[in-house]
């Protein structure tokens, strides 16, 4: 059984970073979610508490959710009767976000019939206070979501946002393991660094990591690597991405027809961004073929000016 069509948009929306999108699906689905874990615990307080645990799952790791595999509304209905059935069998006792996700290193199990699960959301009901503030301010604590920048710049902020999807699940492993027969997941993730701090330079935006020194992207990418190889796996992902988020920043007050020189190639910034987007996406879904995930596409409009961009190269 796949997911209806606003159940997948409103996961490449989730997955591209879109947190008005993210609390959307929550008022969408949390009043279901709750009565779910309320029938289950009979604690008002508990059905909050599993409800917005469920919510930050989806948030922080939202490729553990496959649309090809079923509606969202039974997912989640299956992670909060999960959690509330151990709430009551182990009150107090702690659980591993992960025990739940699918992670990168891991396959997904077998899809059992979770269609009885309706049965417990038929009669939604809401916690007495309301929990959306709480729960926006744990997911932007968790993961971050995609930066402001530009219209003509979200390609590239969404597919920053979809990587960081990707590698929120990652171990060390992950880490470790060559994409597309090249590098590893990690220095892939410092290369991508490497060329937007060389996008960053060319239009005054801040460039993080080490100095620059190089100004092509092979030596910047040597450069970067070098400080990033003595890093924890976990910081060169904090670093790549807060370099991505402080040039979407920047480019929110600069002209897309500005003509910027970047690694010897001419061009106008917006197709610059574009060129940085696309090339995020294709490494992203590189990464998530070598570990047997499926990354949704785009948003349509994204991935019309991507392949424009590439039509005119």
């Amino acid at each position: 059984m796949e997911a209806p069509a606003g159940d997948r948009l409103s996961h490449q929306l989730v997955v591209g970073g879109d947190e008005p999108a993210f609390g959307e699906l929550y008022d969408r689905y949390s009043p279901r979610i709750f009565a779910l874990a309320l029938r289950v615990t009979g604690d008002r307080m508990a059905a909050g508490d599993i409800t917005q645990e469920v919510f930050l799952v989806l948030w922080e790791r939202p490729l553990s959710y496959d649309p090809e595999r079923g509606p969202l509304r039974l997912w989640l209905g299956a992670l909060a009767h999960a959690r509330a059935l151990a709430d009551v069998r182990d009150p107090g006792g702690s659980r591993d976000d992960r025990d739940a996700c699918d992670v990168l290193s891991g396959g997904r199990p077998a899809v059992p019939d979770l269609s009885y699960l309706d049965a417990f959301m038929t009669e939604p009901a809401v916690p007495e206070g309301s929990l959306r503030p709480q729960l926006l301010a744990g997911a932007r604590a968790r993961r971050r979501p995609a930066a402001p920048t530009a219209g003509w710049a979200e390609p590239y902020a969404g597919r920053v946002a979809a990587l960081d999807a990707l590698l929120a699940c990652a171990v060390e492993a992950d880490w470790q393991r060559s994409v597309a027969a090249g590098p590893a997941l990690r220095e892939v993730v410092a290369g991508l660094a490497s060329v937007d701090g060389l996008v960053a330079a060319s239009v005054g935006a801040p460039v993080l990591g080490p100095a620059l020194g190089a100004t092509s992207s092979a030596g910047r990418t040597a450069e970067v690597w070098e400080y990033e190889r003595r890093r924890s796996p976990e910081q060169t992902r904090r670093d790549w991405r807060a370099q991505a988020d402080a040039l979407c920043r920047h480019l929110a007050a600069l002209n897309p027809a500005a003509r910027v020189t970047v690694d010897g190639q001419e061009r106008t910034l917006g197709d610059h961004m574009l060129a940085r987007a696309l090339d995020t996406w294709n490494r992203s879904v590189a990464a998530a073929t070598a570990a047997g995930l499926r990354l949704p596409a785009p948003l349509p409009a994204h991935e019309r000016a991507m392949a424009a961009f590439t039509g005119r190269v």
